[in-house]
């Protein structure tokens, strides 16, 4: 056989999969300039985010406003009012409990350093020959003067005045974006249906946008009211075991509750110290965050996959990376909401064809 007869495909250059390795490679880029853009953003960004998330949530007391015959505008301002009284009330109410527990926490972190010491003494003996070849080490070797410098930094009070004016604005901004996406989301959904070509694309963008806004109306208002009820019911167990200020660490384990594995962390953490605050045995100490870890676990593996379904379970190794992504742009905020922008584009996704095999990708 000469090399006429040769199959065509062995001779072929591969130019495609060149052209793919550089499609893949122009999109990975694509990526990390699409994250640097939303990190440096972050001002912006945020407060439109947040504002797309509380939208969704105050969507269905919205609703049921408008159906009582209560204006659209007058019903979403009325709404976002209530939850800023309800929740400053809150605030105001817990402002003295969370001073008192920022007094009292550094007697809790040096009793929990002692404990840390005494669970060390079985290695202290190995590392005095270690200490004793340091000083030896520095006494033979020649005296050199070393300069201190010292940095004079703001106190925490005077760079959290600093920063207020800078909160509220963006809290008012926050609010004045959730009201007029309350109000205006029909009309910007009328205006892209009048754009559509056809009559069938009409049908289907007002079908696929009234049922994700129903899903994401939904996922938002249940998770929101299932860790009212988590916070609340961890409020109850730590009052029965005396720990002082139980309202103040259900709150805090509401909010974090958020923010899925990271917020564990930091809840386990601030309920180790309450518990060394409250009670002199490490035994009782450590009880104050393992009754939060047994709940935690009820919650997160019965109570909410019950409540929400399978259909809305998502890849725990996506929620992790997803997480340490949004807290590395956004701060805490990112944390918190990490999850409901995870869930919000799964569930769009799921409803655009083009994008169902990324919706499958990061479900569980």
């Amino acid at each position: 056989m000469d090399d006429t007869d040769k199959p065509l495909e062995q001779s072929a250059d591969p130019i495609p999969q060149r052209a793919h390795s550089r499609t893949r490679a122009i999109q990975g880029l694509l990526l990390l300039a699409i994250l640097y853009t939303l990190y440096f953003t972050q001002a912006l960004v945020l407060p439109i985010l947040t504002a797309v998330l509380l939208s969704l949530m105050l969507a269905t007391p919205v609703r049921w406003l408008g159906q009582i015959g209560i204006p659209r505008s007058i019903a979403a301002i009325t709404v976002v009012l209530s939850i800023v009284i309800v929740f400053g009330s809150l605030v105001a109410s817990l402002a003295e409990p969370a001073n008192a527990v920022i007094t009292q926490s550094p007697q809790a972190i040096t009793r929990i350093e002692k404990v840390i010491k005494e669970l060390r003494k079985p290695l202290a003996e190995a590392s005095k020959a270690s200490e004793k070849i340091a000083q030896f080490s520095v006494s033979v070797a020649p005296k050199q003067k070393i300069q201190v410098v010292r940095t004079i930094e703001p106190a925490l009070f005077d760079t959290w005045i600093l920063s207020l004016p800078i909160l509220v604005l963006n809290l008012l901004g926050t609010l004045l974006l959730t009201v007029i996406f309350l109000t205006r989301g029909d009309s910007v959904l009328r205006k892209i249906v009048e754009l559509a070509p056809q009559l069938r694309v009409k049908k289907d963008i007002v079908t696929a946008s009234r049922n994700a806004q129903h899903e994401l109306s939904r996922y938002m208002f249940t998770v929101t009211l299932v860790n009212m009820v988590f916070g609340a019911i961890i409020a109850l167990a730590l009052w029965l075991m005396g720990v002082e200020q139980p309202l103040l660490w259900g709150g805090i384990a509401a909010l974090v509750n958020f923010a899925p594995y990271v917020g564990m962390a930091i809840m386990v953490c601030l309920l180790t110290i309450a518990g060394f605050m409250q009670f002199d045995t490490v035994g009782m100490a450590l009880t104050v965050p393992g009754i939060y870890i047994i709940l935690n676990a009820l919650e997160s593996e019965v109570v909410t996959p019950l409540v929400l379904g399978k259909s809305m379970e998502i890849d725990p190794l996506v929620i992790i990376l997803t997480l340490l992504v949004l807290g590395w742009m956004w701060g805490l905020v990112g944390l918190l909401i990490a999850v409901p922008l995870l869930t919000c584009f799964r569930i769009v996704a799921e409803k655009h064809p083009p994008m169902a095999a990324i919706a499958r990708l990061i479900s569980h």
